[in-house]
């Protein structure tokens, strides 16, 4: 993209750029600098919109889609079904035929449809559609219950050969925040002096998954005082390798895994650890509920609430209070005795005739 500046031209301000040589202006026809701005702000945005293809497919919706979100994996799967589509011919039936088509959990299934329902937004909001189709959404299926114990913990942090990678177990164990939360971290947003991290870093807008305020565990300060004593000058996050910001770990942590022996444990376990050993511990669920950034402590309680040491303990013991009456039934020798009175007393009765 060219270099647009914004310039004040005879008391009127302009974008002004460079093309073959000379230059080029573009009144925004105000004299205030304010509203100069805002204007030049809305300019720049317009210019790094994508151009709009002339014959709008889902493959061109979901390419859009990923690069204006770097931070989402691109699915090569909704491509390969639904690329060639036209948005509007997108419906609740060809929606049902993709998890018939694509062999994956129903989680999975789950993740990369709201992918698609957030791609056609997304080119809702540039101009490209006039208006996204509907997206059904099939059922996620259970959430998944793994955590790791704390025998498993200290093998899997043993097992990280790589110090970025160890340090984002830490914080993960540490904080409980997501994923995407961690590798973004930069470290002005550590809170020396307070003892806090501030997961949502200046300037973005706050979303229902909350990036909280948390406390730094004595450990993990330890730990990310090491790290930023032996960081490179240049680095800005705190997961880096020299200057070079992680943007995942996948691959890493699915090594670590495999040295330490545990299956069925993603980076996102390490959250729902980190919660289930705060609900252990008899932590309340509207603190873990902050802890995590949930908006409310629903999600929290559903999920675990069965973990903490006196769940459902006050329903227990109001039930305790009313012990079952239990009536005289006979036993089994007593039914056996009078079964034998009858049938002695039919005998007489025949012979009595």
């Amino acid at each position: 993209m060219r270099d647009y500046q914004l310039v004040c031209y005879r008391g009127v301000w302009c974008v002004y750029w460079r093309e073959n040589g000379r230059p080029r202006r573009n009144s925004l026809h105000t004299r205030d600098r304010a509203t100069a701005e805002r204007e030049f702000a809305a300019v720049l945005a317009k210019l790094k919109e994508p151009a709009r293809p002339k014959l709008v497919t889902v493959a061109d919706c979901l390419a859009a889609y990923y690069e204006a979100k770097p931070q989402v994996i691109p699915r090569p799967a909704l491509a390969r079904h639904f690329g060639a589509m036209l948005p509007a011919a997108i419906d609740q039936a060809a929606c049902q035929a993709y998890p018939l088509q694509r062999a994956a959990s129903p989680k999975t299934i789950h993740t990369e449809m709201g992918i698609l329902r957030s791609a056609l937004i997304h080119a809702e909001r540039i101009n490209w559609l006039a208006k996204a189709p509907f997206i059904w959404m099939p059922d996620p299926g259970e959430p998944r219950d793994r955590w790791l114990t704390h025998e498993e913990a200290g093998r899997l942090l043993a097992a990280c050969d790589q110090p970025h990678l160890r340090l984002y177990v830490q914080i993960a164990l540490h904080t409980g925040a997501r994923p995407g939360a961690i590798l973004d971290l930069t470290w002005e947003q550590i809170l020396w002096d307070r003892g806090l991290i501030n997961f949502n870093p200046p300037g973005r807008a706050r979303t229902h998954k909350g990036r909280p305020l948390v406390k730094m565990t004595p450990e993990l300060r330890s730990e990310l005082e090491a790290a930023h004593e032996a960081k490179n000058p240049g680095a800005v996050h705190v997961v880096s390798r020299g200057r070079r910001r992680i943007r995942t770990v996948k691959r890493a942590f699915a090594a670590a895994c495999a040295r330490a022996r545990l299956e069925d444990v993603t980076p996102h376990v390490l959250r729902h650890t980190a919660a289930t050993w705060m609900a252990e511990a008899g932590v309340p669920m509207r603190k873990i509920s902050i802890q995590l950034g949930h908006s409310s402590t629903d999600v929290t309680e559903r999920v675990y609430a069965k973990h903490s040491p006196d769940y459902q303990q006050e329903a227990t013991d109001a039930l305790a209070q009313f012990p079952i009456v239990q009536l005289n039934t006979p036993t089994v020798n007593e039914r056996a005795t009078r079964a034998g009175n009858a049938r002695v007393r039919s005998r007489n009765d025949r012979k009595s005739r």
